[in-house]
């Protein structure tokens, strides 16, 4: 893994918001909902400004409302309060390696070993389960989308 440059916890929410923001992913309805009880506009997502603290807030109680971000709930569930954040460039080696989180969806794709080349290696087997359906569309994502494959954390160009 090549260490670019550090991050920000608010330059990760806006990052993880704006991929779940994109119309592949099922969490997107759930960011719209949240924009909506903010009266926020999508441009907090598509276009974020990290240096107004305010816009900060916002994305962290978006994330929080549908993620549990904050309160360390949900996805989040026993994450560290104190995390220091790092932009990185992976390497393929960086796969052999890299982890599910500990969900038992991703524990049944990856035969219980948690590693992503186990899942991908098995994906064929889970592609018409529904609880699986959105990796195809994730993967499409990565790869028609050049927003994904930047170390910016600015708009997408």
């Amino acid at each position: 893994m090549i260490n670019l440059l550090p991050a920000t916890e608010d330059e990760m929410i806006a990052s993880f918001l704006r991929a779940e923001f994109d119309p592949s992913s099922h969490w997107s309805d759930c960011i719209k909902k949240g924009l909506a009880a903010f009266d926020a506009e999508p441009l907090l997502i598509d276009a974020p400004n990290l240096k107004d603290p305010r816009e900060n807030d916002l994305r962290k109680e978006i994330l929080n409302s549908y993620r549990g971000y904050k309160v360390r709930q949900g996805q989040f569930d026993g994450f560290p309060e104190e995390v220091t954040w790092h932009r990185v460039e992976l390497e393929p080696s960086d796969f052999e390696t890299m982890q599910y989180m500990a969900h038992s969806n991703w524990k049944k794709i990856s035969s219980g070993t948690r590693l992503v080349t186990v899942g991908a290696h098995n994906y064929s087997a889970y592609a018409s389960d529904e609880r699986f359906r959105h990796i195809a569309d994730i993967a499409r994502s990565i790869r028609d989308n050049p927003a994904f494959r930047t170390a910016d954390c600015g708009p997408a160009p």
